[in-house]
């Protein structure tokens, strides 16, 4: 009969329960001896309830079909009436759990794994993917298949570890921890493979008795019997109602868990975030991607000494085009996003990171008067990178002279430059200092600057910025010579650290002395680089860099209550309003009730996007006034599809 398989079921579930409570509790082991089944739908809401030696309690009750529990409350500690509800889905594979008002919602049982997010009590959500269990979801039994007919026949059915018993465990390990429950579910798996499944030692353990055995074991007095047993039976099920609620209150979270899970197989993960490639070229590796969307990886970043490129839905290769010549390390960052974009499902990012040759050059750049002289430079390397030669190799080398010593193994080099005396104008030339490191070789440069006949003493000076806007500043500068000035002024560039004349720049004429000029026409909250120059000879020379960053403009001011109409779309035909709210939250309103729906709203420049908690996005512009919206609805899921166009005014 149906109620023999479910005595079997609820033999399973006692020592599976009252197992766990002693599951990762080193310090307070517990070992039942015996457990005591007790049917006690009779005096209570409960069909039965499960004992512990110690005290600790399971109250369950079963579909009557199914013998599934669609949940259970069980309760650790006798002298306590807190405990933990844990719901079941149809299947009996556990579906969620309150936990210290923490919410475990489990899903994606397949194999030996399972996914689980977590809402703490301020409503923020962590997840944990591929949890091992060490058991093999698949290969148990589904209690939910087992009919009162097939028991009826079966007079000794055997005690399997099935699905119902091992999601039991598994719950009631993360109550028998004592630890944070982000980290519950983690370490349980082990301990729920040696679990024995022998009939015999599971009969030894359970005892079918009624209420008067289990009064004193529960902590209840003899006297006090019944009445004590009623109210614990009652505080479980007020501990099912909490249960309830706090489900009920974190329903956007529950949902959010949900569709997570359910995009998880879509979610793009990266076999590593962070690829390391040397120095030389030409060099290529790959990285795997698992997901099961379709995706494109995008360059972020401008440099072109590598490039990734998708081979198949599973491989992208790196390859690396250039050496890299230079000192400690210089990376490129791609995304790897879903073709077309969908918004739940995020883009994996990763870095490739190349390392230069390690290596210091003390000076980079060398000036000398017109009258010649000598200056040098020291290069410290660090095996196996050896420097072979430094050389002239830009410029002339008739009037540059360089001589090495050191050099090949040795760890530091010394280059002595000697110039001849300059009787025309300046000059320059570039000593190329060449490095070996095994077979692969690269070369760094040092630059000689030599004044002309006449020589050039100018000094610069230049104040901080003042008056700073979302578009402007003011910069004072001075230019001091003894020689013709026939241009000064300030050159300026978001771009380029050293900005020079071929930049941007304020020209203010010839002569010398101080002058103080505005900078119009920037871009907001932009870093900008300044400094003073002036031109003598048809020679530009440059003062000292500054830097400013022009303030950020304030956001639309469109804060209140708008006229709402929309077209094409019928599932916001009927809204009449919409209220945008500080805090970037808005509420729609149907004629003249209350609230329709809600969701989250952004303003950047004057662009506005509006996301509903179902897959809805309206995305309009504001025009200048501020008293106009207008734009496009997009069903978001799965992928975003244009649904209608809507207006809104003020």
């Amino acid at each position: 009969m149906k109620k023999n398989i479910t005595k079997l079921v609820l033999l399973l579930i006692t020592v599976l329960s009252l197992f766990f409570t002693s599951c990762k509790n080193e310090d307070n082991p517990t070992t039942h001896n015996t457990v005591y089944y007790v049917d006690i739908s009779a005096e209570t809401d409960w069909d039965y309830m499960l004992v512990g030696d110690d005290g600790s309690s399971v109250f369950v009750n079963l579909n009557e079909e199914s013998n599934i529990p669609p949940h259970l409350f069980f309760k650790p500690n006798k002298n306590r009436d807190n405990g933990y509800t844990i719901f079941f889905q149809d299947n009996g594979l556990p579906q969620a759990m309150i936990f210290e008002n923490h919410i475990l919602y489990m899903g994606n049982f397949k194999g030996t794994k399972f996914d689980m997010g977590v809402i703490y009590p301020d409503k923020s959500i962590k997840y944990f993917f591929d949890i091992d269990a060490n058991v093999n979801w698949d290969d148990y039994v589904d209690f939910s298949k087992i009919s009162g007919k097939t028991a009826k026949n079966d007079t000794s059915p055997k005690i399997s570890l099935g699905n119902v018993g091992v999601a039991i465990g598994v719950a009631s390990c993360v109550a028998g921890m004592r630890v944070s429950p982000a980290d519950a579910l983690l370490g349980c798996g082990s301990t729920i493979a040696e679990v024995s499944t022998d009939n015999k030692d599971l009969s030894k353990k359970v005892v079918v008795t009624g209420i008067g055995a289990i009064i004193t074991v529960i902590g209840c007095t003899s006297t006090g019997g019944i009445p004590c047993l009623l109210g614990i039976a009652a505080s479980a099920s007020s501990g099912i109602g909490l249960a309830f609620d706090i489900f009920g209150n974190n329903s956007q979270g529950i949902v959010e868990i949900s569709e997570t899970l359910k995009f998880k197989p879509y979610l793009i993960q990266l076999s590593s975030d962070k690829v390391e490639v040397p120095c030389y070229s030409p060099y290529k590796t790959t990285i795997t991607v698992s997901t099961e969307s379709q995706w494109v990886v995008n360059k972020l970043s401008f440099d072109e000494w590598c490039i990734a490129t998708k081979i198949d839905n599973k491989t992208i290769e790196i390859e690396v085009l250039e050496e890299y010549k230079g000192y400690g390390s210089r990376d490129n960052s791609f995304a790897v996003c879903p073709n077309p974009p969908n918004e739940k499902i995020p883009c994996a990012y990763f870095k490739v990171e190349q390392f230069g040759a390690n290596y210091t050059i003390s000076k980079k750049n060398l000036t000398f008067k017109a009258i010649g002289g000598q200056d040098g430079f020291t290069v410290t390397v660090e095996p196996p990178l050896m420097v072979e030669s430094a050389k002239v190799a830009l410029g002339d080398d008739s009037w540059c002279h360089v001589t090495m010593q050191g050099g090949g193994s040795n760890s530091l080099t010394s280059v002595n430059v000697k110039v001849d005396p300059n009787e025309n104008k300046e000059r320059n030339a570039f000593i190329e200092v060449n490095f070996k490191m095994g077979e692969k070789r690269f070369n760094d440069i040092v630059q000689v600057k030599q004044e002309g006949k006449e020589g050039v003493d100018v000094t610069f000076t230049i104040n901080n910025a003042t008056n700073i806007t979302t578009n402007s500043v003011t910069f004072t500068a001075s230019v001091t010579t003894n020689s013709t000035v026939t241009d000064k002024g300030i050159c300026y560039s978001a771009h380029n650290n050293m900005p020079t004349t071929n930049d941007s720049k304020i020209s203010l004429g010839g002569g010398t002395g101080s002058f103080t000029t505005p900078i119009s026409y920037l871009s907001e909250n932009t870093t900008y680089y300044v400094r003073p120059y002036a031109i003598i000879n048809g020679t530009s020379y440059y003062g000292e860099v500054k830097t400013f960053k022009t303030l950020q403009g304030e956001a639309p001011s469109i804060i209140g209550m708008w006229t709402f109409s929309c077209t094409n779309d019928p599932n916001f035909k009927n809204y009449t309003h919409i209220s945008l709210e500080e805090g970037g939250n808005y509420k729609a309103y149907r004629g003249l009730g209350g609230p329709y729906s809600s969701g989250t709203w952004k303003v950047s420049g004057n662009a506005i996007t509006m996301e509903e908690a179902d897959p809805y996005e309206f995305r309009g512009t504001i025009n200048s006034a501020k008293n106009e919206i207008k734009g496009d609805v997009f069903f978001t899921w799965p992928n975003a599809v244009k649904s209608g166009t809507f207006i809104m005014t003020k």
